[in-house]
């Protein structure tokens, strides 16, 4: 039975999470194998492609972004870290808010910013 690229790619990456780096190898060729049985080699550049997307959309999951109008200080940045668990962290500045921030923590957006609520106040007017 074939089934999606996204399918096969979500079922190898939860594979590869599983076992070591050095296991890695064992499991692509059996995977390679089992596509082989299935008459699915055709997708494999399909296959491969949704498996990178699969890869930066968990990395997006494990990663906070920050974005505040200055640079933040080292407890600032802690204390971020600590209401905004992540694997990863990206602290960035941008000039255009007007006060506030920006943190897009996995899937959720939080804008805390001093525009979005004024537009929030305008609308409740």
């Amino acid at each position: 039975m074939q089934y999606s690229p996204r399918f096969y790619a979500k079922a190898l990456v939860a594979s590869l999470k599983e076992v070591s780096p050095k296991e890695q190898g064992a499991i692509i060729k059996r995977f390679a194998k089992m596509l082989e049985q299935q008459k699915a080699l055709g997708l494999a550049k399909q296959i491969y492609a949704a498996v990178e997307t699969e890869l930066a959309e968990e990395k997006k999951k494990n990663t906070a972004r920050i974005v505040t109008v200055t640079s933040l200080s080292e407890s600032e940045k802690k204390k971020m870290k600590e209401q905004f668990p992540a694997k990863e962290y990206e602290f960035t500045t941008n000039s255009e808010l007007i006060g506030g921030l920006v943190v897009q923590h996995g899937t959720r957006l939080y804008q805390a910013t001093l525009r979005k609520i004024l537009e929030g106040l305008t609308s409740s007017i």
